[in-house]
């Protein structure tokens, strides 16, 4: 196999190399700033124009997002006069910045629009910050509404609709946006939740991250999406979906309500798809296609899907020329190997001051059962679920990973899908830190073809006992005699020395 070696040069004023600058961590920040600013390459001697490019980009965008460029499928959507419209399309692709942009269209076109911006999470704190920020650029006032709050007050639920509805009035009395943010868990099981919109007949509504409904009550899914439609004949409705991000629930519930959704009365017009990923580096962006790619083919199986696939899950392409460091995939043994590790490699890549470790690097772990586990053995590292981070975005994300060998797309699709979310936060570098279920010694049965097409974008170092992750030239041990023979060790088992 051709090895490849990325060389980087800096200059400097004086003779002599300025660590803090020539490093990993600098390149890291400047990638970062590019992909922020939406500074996206349009074509140089060797390169064709980047036709996922819109030549031209809204002031609004321009303004209030700091954007230089959006794509062309985004500009499409932001423009379009449909009342009704889903744009779906994979991690990255900008569904928010496209939600985002129409709500402040409509509130500065406008004083006395009313706006309601729906989302479900776990942990609101950065989506917050990252989403309101652009109310508060914009100076649209707002107001946040979190109905969860009223469970803990014992309210009956057969209010809670009311109660909403009261609280989304007083709200737009001095406020043109309610922003409210609801708990994933309390979603969509309850009877009252789709009597909220009935109320709501001069409101313009958004929900960001709609495929979280999925999976849930079947009877409230299918009443939910009638009763959205409804209120689109008289407002704009925009609803922002991944639909393979809702992979995490049990496949004949995702299965069921994708075929309401398929057949409900959302035309084919009123549905959009964002295909370009301008989120992440080129390379992370392949990653992710390649680790979509298996839901994809998942629910091409399923009869009522098979000539929609490409119209439900759209593909993860890249929309972009800017490259960044290569992912690190550390396959370990067990849980508890992991800790020394971690700890060098935030140190290797963020001992910079171009780097903030609180505010441009997260550790992310994809299953909750271990995360005290997980605590303890990582010590004061602050540990965030994946759950909790569907909206959230970091220059630097560190993931630990649970890998079972029984992963199976036909029973449980949440290793891979959770897998697939978790690097989709990182924005420039991603470090994974792999282990097996307990108990489990073979997991690369069913990891190896994924690995295998992740190798050109990736690099996968092994540990355990097969190679000592600290093995090298100058500690060699006892049974191998020269360089050769380790030389030829290495080679044999096709490993990476560190």
């Amino acid at each position: 196999r051709d090895t490849y070696m990325l060389l980087a040069l800096w200059c400097t004023e004086k003779n002599k190399c300025d660590k803090l600058k020539c490093s990993i961590g600098m390149t890291i920040a400047n990638i970062d700033k590019r992909l922020k600013d939406g500074d996206f390459t349009f074509n140089s001697k060797n390169r064709d124009p980047n036709l996922s490019v819109a030549l031209e980009t809204p002031s609004i965008i321009q303004k209030h997002f700091g954007l230089k460029n959006l794509t062309v499928e985004q500009l499409c959507a932001l423009n379009s006069e449909k009342k009704f419209l889903l744009i779906n399309g994979p991690a990255g692709a900008g569904k928010s910045i496209v939600i985002m942009g129409k709500i402040l269209k409509l509130a500065l076109s406008n004083d006395e629009q009313k706006i309601i911006l729906l989302h479900v999470v776990d942990e609101c704190k950065n989506y917050c910050n990252q989403r309101l920020s652009l109310l508060e650029s914009a100076k649209i006032k707002y107001k946040m509404i979190f109905p969860d709050s009223w469970y803990l007050k014992g309210q009956d639920e057969q209010n809670v609709a009311s109660a909403l509805c009261d609280k989304i009035s007083v709200c737009h009395q001095s406020n043109q946006v309610a922003v409210i943010v609801f708990d994933y868990g309390a979603i969509g099981y309850n009877d009252w939740f789709p009597d909220i919109f009935v109320h709501q007949q001069h409101c313009s509504l958004f929900i960001d991250d709609f495929q979280s409904f999925f999976g849930k009550n079947i009877f409230h899914f299918r009443l939910l999406t009638d009763r959205l439609i409804e209120l689109s004949h008289a407002n704009t409705v925009w609803l922002a979906c991944d639909v393979a991000q809702s992979c995490l629930f049990v496949s004949f519930l995702l299965d069921r309500d994708l075929t309401i959704f398929a057949k409900s009365q959302i035309a084919r017009e009123q549905w959009v798809n964002l295909t370009k990923n301008m989120r992440n580096t080129f390379e992370l962006s392949a990653v992710l296609s390649v680790i979509r790619d298996p839901l994809t083919e998942h629910f091409r199986g399923l009869h009522v899907f098979n000539d929609k696939i490409p119209h439900i899950l759209p593909p993860n392409e890249s929309g972009h020329f800017i490259h960044g460091p290569l992912v690190d995939i550390h396959i370990f043994k067990q849980l508890e190997d992991i800790s020394e590790l971690v700890d060098k490699e935030i140190d290797r890549i963020c001992n910079t001051h171009f780097l903030d470790k609180n505010k441009d690097i997260v550790l992310l772990h994809s299953v909750k059962t271990i995360q005290h586990k997980l605590r303890d053995i990582l010590k004061t590292k602050t540990l965030h679920s994946y759950h909790n981070n569907f909206s959230n975005e970091w220059p630097i994300v560190f993931v630990v990973h649970e890998m079972s060998a029984n992963s199976d797309l036909d029973t449980d699709t949440d290793d891979f899908s959770s897998f697939y979310i978790s690097i989709s936060r990182a924005r420039v570098k991603c470090v994974l830190f792999l282990f097996p279920f307990s108990g489990e010694d073979n997991i690369e049965s069913v990891w190896t073809n994924l690995l295998g097409k992740l190798e050109p974008f990736a690099n996968i170092i092994r540990h355990g006992k097969k190679l000592d992750p600290k093995l090298s030239i100058r500690n060699i041990p006892s049974d191998i005699t020269n360089k050769e023979t380790l030389l030829e060790k290495l080679l044999e088992k096709n490993e990476i020395l560190k």
